[in-house]
């Protein structure tokens, strides 16, 4: 089943895909009561001091602020394009000809894996045969 684009999960792939998410391990993970002065980096919607909050720290020092259910999911999400090999991802669109590499250019790639991207759309996660860079691009359903 498909996600529409404005559902946490959406949000949180589109992120990993553009970079706004770190696709690493977190260094430290802290729980408590969320903080007011927050947005959350997964979905972006306001911290509420009633929800729990999940703070991690990433090994460049970076601190994220995220609901633990948004947590959740970008933890499992990150899993799964580590299983499939994926990693700093680059999105690319179909176009007629297929994906190129956002890299080189080229059409030669190797098809990893793929996840649901939201209505109708599967993201496919590719690996370029010529430069050996990982991608994803939307491919209709």
């Amino acid at each position: 089943m498909s996600e529409p684009a404005d559902h946490p999960l959406a949000r949180i792939q589109a992120r990993l895909t553009d970079g706004r998410l770190p696709d690493d391990e977190p260094v430290k993970t802290y729980t408590f009561y969320a903080r007011e002065e927050y947005r959350c980096a997964g979905c972006d919607e306001r911290l509420h001091p009633a929800h729990l909050e999940r703070e991690v720290e990433m090994a460049d020092g970076r601190r994220l602020h995220l609901h633990i259910s948004c947590h959740g999911l970008w933890m499992a999400d990150r899993r799964l394009r580590a299983r499939h090999g994926v990693r700093h991802t680059t999105a690319v669109s179909q176009d007629a000809d297929g994906p190129r590499c956002p890299a080189c250019g080229s059409r030669v790639v190797t098809a990893l894996g793929s996840v649901v991207a939201g209505k109708g759309a599967f993201r496919v996660a590719h690996r370029c045969e010529r430069c050996g860079r990982d991608f994803m691009h939307v491919r209709p359903d």
